[in-house]
């Protein structure tokens, strides 16, 4: 009835039905993030863990600790102590995920979980078998491929409802919904049994028949039974059944587990079963601990003093509800049994998460900090995660452990999620102290950030300016240092939203611009001048001048120096000369455009006779940069120079790879300019307009790279493989798309999907001249025949003499045109076209 809300277990992305097996664990499988490289996660849920996923790691991509620090994997060493990982990766795209519940399809689908993958269309199906106090996967297999197939529901008669997407994006309301059944066993005796008792239900059969059930075959019946017998009160009938050693298993199970309903709205009491905490099946201890877990604080409250010995139990499956129920009833008697749990058992994540889960309750944030000295590794990652789940600044106490894997769980105790405020001072001192460890020295610097004060910009810069110190990290320090006066809403170590009030830091770095601009690395030399750019740092103008001078430098970190000057007068003699250097006929690129850039807003009237000159004789990247600076400067000379390329436009006679950017200064004009107004309302009458012939050249490939990769609207990794080798197969593969299809197709694709769809990739409905019907995905088409790739995964194969109508294949992917701007669909077809076969090393 909604009440008792509580948290089951966290840190999943997106699982879609998960499904307790007969032993009430919850086992999924997990999607993924669709980041390169990555893989969805057959996962084993056990009550109160974390799986490690955060909404905010989606918008960080490959910079979140997600992928920084493997969280996405299954277990391996040195991985994140205070998440449960996955058991597998496993899957693409799971969608709806059903357990067989004992009588359902036929004999070879016992015991089986089914999962469907989407939009691949397959229906996977798998096992599992005990190891330790979990599971591994066995017997993993395609039961069928060609249905699109999402949601899944079990009907009272043994066979499977399956939701059926069929369409693409826009949603077309062409769904359907499909029955799944092994048609030898449809008539089974046993099928038919369980659904007539469904059917039927148990309100109106009597005790002694309910008693029977709970050891019915079937998962729902033995439910049924139990959650009747329960609601009658029927505590004594519930009991006997549980302590009837000849019994069967899971009849005895429901029966413990209908007793905790009891126990948990006080209707009974837990000494009535603790008889089963010596049971000679594990199983039953197990379960008898976790209900007593559950009905802490209700009709167990004296039970926990009771559990402590089960710590030590031969079973890790009782070991594994021990420490949970433990935390749960915070019994302080278990502290030290609960150590020992951690030693033995503490490289374990499943058992390291019960001890886990039994110290955070049981222990006080005093006796956990005690732990620090403690001989085992792993007591002590064990108490700085239950410090952790405390919120208790003790855990800094943990920062100076001579283990680096105690270290980095304490700094990530500190610095994820809500994170512990009172530790970052502490955690931002242990910059520099341990350079190999990536996961401390990122976390360091960022809470220098987080602290914000003049004395830990200091200690940034410091470590940014020691050449002992990791390169990537002192790019990190020197990128924080960079962003201080204005720090990301989102974290940039985690992604969490955050709000910085730094102090002012001018003081700190001024001192230091000798030494910043003396870095002979040219990328830490580009952060240090983008620093000064930032924080308005007064850098001398003969240092300036001989950064931009320098031939030999890269010309990025040239044109960085540039920006310097951006707050200097327009009449300022070092200005004047600098731009005359860098707006030279020979200057490369990146410096040209930089000093263009200056020009704005203080000299208006040189930047139309650069940019005139610009247009006629620089590159297509730095034209289209001088047409966009045109359109800001906003006076009547740049609009002359703007009509002259429009009526260009017009023509039919504008440089293709201008083409756009023309006709995005005509619209940012022409509010203002009646004759640039008309001019575009000219040109978007045309012919040309309409063909979007401007999208097809002057693209810039490493920004459809980036778009490719990183747009989340776009997400073209969950369906398409490209460079890397990693992505999906759902559409088609491009890694050698630029070889197959020129720039006109590619743009077709994109603004348009169901134009023109790759073969084996569309969806199709075909009805014959018989009126029989065929849908699925286009296999093949000749002259002579079609081929369909029907949703139970035949090939069906129409003579075009049967075919009295065909569909046109649709496509599942959307139109880009209204996920994407114009010049990102410029820059991805430049990208897409650039792709030759050879792309990246996986990695």
């Amino acid at each position: 009835d909604g009440t008792g809300f509580e948290v089951y277990t966290h840190g999943n992305r997106n699982i879609q039905e998960p499904a307790f097996n007969e032993y009430g664990d919850l086992i999924g499988v997990d999607n993924d993030a669709d980041q390169p490289g990555e893989r969805e996660r057959f996962v084993h849920l056990p009550e109160g863990s974390d799986s490690g996923w955060r909404c905010n790691y989606q918008y960080m991509r490959l910079d979140s600790p997600w992928m920084r620090e493997g969280l996405w994997k299954p277990q391996f060493p040195g991985q994140a102590a205070y998440i449960v990982p996955a058991r597998l990766n496993y899957s693409d795209g799971p969608a709806g995920f059903k357990y067989n519940p004992g009588t359902a399809l036929g004999a070879k689908q016992r015991g089986m979980f089914l999962l469907n993958e989407f939009p691949s269309g397959k229906m996977r199906g798998f096992r599992v078998e005990p190891v330790g106090a979990t599971y591994r996967m066995v017997d993993a297999r395609i039961v069928n491929d060609g249905v699109m197939g999402i949601g899944l529901s079990w009907h009272p008669d043994g066979s499977l409802f399956m939701a059926d997407w069929i369409g693409g994006y826009p949603l077309d309301g062409i769904g359907a919904v499909w029955r799944v059944d092994a048609k030898a066993a449809a008539i089974s005796p046993a099928r038919s049994e369980t659904g007539k008792l469904l059917r039927a239900g148990f309100g109106a059969r009597d005790t002694t028949e309910l008693v029977r059930l709970l050891s019915h075959e079937d998962q729902r019946v033995r439910q049924g039974a139990q959650f009747e017998l329960a609601k009658r009160n029927q505590g004594g009938a519930l009991r006997a059944v549980a302590l009837d050693a000849r019994a069967a298993q899971l009849a005895r199970i429901h029966a413990v587990w209908g007793f905790g309903q009891l126990l948990r709205r006080g209707a009974a009491n837990s000494a009535d079963l603790a008889a089963l905490l010596r049971d000679a099946d594990p199983e039953i201890r197990a379960q008898t601990v976790k209900v007593f877990g559950d009905a802490a604080g209700a009709g167990a409250k004296s039970a926990g003093a009771a559990l402590v010995a089960l710590l030590a139990d031969a079973s890790p499956r009782v070991r594994l509800q021990t420490g949970i129920a433990l935390g749960k009833y915070r019994e302080l008697s278990a502290v030290a049994a609960l150590r020992t749990l951690a030693a033995q058992d503490g490289a374990d994540p499943v058992l390291r998460h019960a001890a886990v889960a039994g110290l955070t309750g049981c222990a006080s944030a005093a006796q956990l900090a005690a732990l620090r000295s403690d001989a085992s590794v792993n007591v002590r990652l064990v108490a700085v995660v239950a410090l952790r789940r405390q919120q208790a600044p003790e855990v800094a106490q943990f920062l100076g452990d001579a283990d680096p894997l105690v270290t980095a769980e304490a700094a990530r105790a500190i610095h994820d999620d809500l994170g512990i405020a009172e530790g970052l001072p502490a955690l931002a001192a242990q910059l520099g102290r341990q350079p190999a460890n990536e996961v401390v020295a990122r976390r360091a610097i960022n809470a220098g950030l987080r602290v914000g004060t003049a004395a830990e910009a200091a200690r940034l810069l410091a470590y940014a300016l020691d050449e002992a110190a990791p390169r990537a990290m002192r790019l990190e320090a020197l990128t924080t240092l960079r962003v201080w006066r204005n720090p990301p809403r989102l974290d940039r170590v985690d992604g969490c939203a955050r709000t910085f009030r730094p102090a002012a830091i001018e003081a700190v770095l001024t001192p230091q611009l000798d030494r910043l601009l003396a870095l002979a690395d040219p990328e830490l030399k580009s952060l240090a001048i983008e620093i000064m750019i930032a924080h308005s740092l007064r850098a001398g103008a003969a240092q300036i001048a001989a950064i931009v001078a320098e031939t030999g430098a890269a010309a990025e970190l040239r044109a960085q120096a540039m920006r310097l000057l951006a707050d200097n007068p327009p009449g300022d003699p070092a200005l004047t000369r600098t731009l005359d250097l860098a707006l030279a006929a020979d200057a490369p690129a990146p410096l040209h455009a930089a000093a263009l850039e200056l020009l704005l807003p203080g000299q208006p009237a040189r930047l139309v006779e650069e940019a005139r000159q610009t247009l006629s004789r620089r590159t297509p990247a730095e034209k289209q940069q001088a047409m966009a600076l045109l359109a800001r400067a906003a006076t009547p000379a740049a609009d002359a120079v703007i009509r002259t390329y429009a009526d260009a436009l017009v023509a039919g006679t504008c440089e293709p790879a201008l083409q756009l950017d023309v006709i995005e200064a005509l619209r940012a004009r022409s509010g203002a300019n009646p004759a640039l107004a008309a001019a575009l309302k000219s040109y978007e009458g045309s012919k040309a307009a309409a063909a979007r012939g401007e999208l097809l050249s002057g693209g810039d490939v490493a920004r459809g790279r980036a778009v490719v990769a990183n747009h989340l609207g776009a997400n073209c990794s969950a369906c398409h493989t490209v460079e890397s080798g990693s992505g999906s197969e759902v559409g088609p593969n491009l890694r050698s798309i630029g070889t197959q299809r020129d720039a006109a197709y590619l743009l077709e694709s994109l603004l348009e999907p169901s134009a023109k769809i790759a073969t084996g990739y569309g969806l199709v409905a075909v009805t014959t001249t018989g009126n029989q019907e065929f849908t699925g995905t286009l296999a093949k088409e000749t002259k002579e025949a079609v081929t369909i790739r029907l949703f139970d995964g035949r090939q069906q194969v129409i003579p075009r003499t049967q075919i009295k109508t065909q569909s046109p294949p649709i496509s599942i992917m959307p139109p880009m045109g209204s996920i994407l701007q114009p010049g990102e669909i410029r820059d991805v077809v430049a990208y897409l076209a650039s792709l030759k076969g050879g792309g990246r090393s996986k990695r």
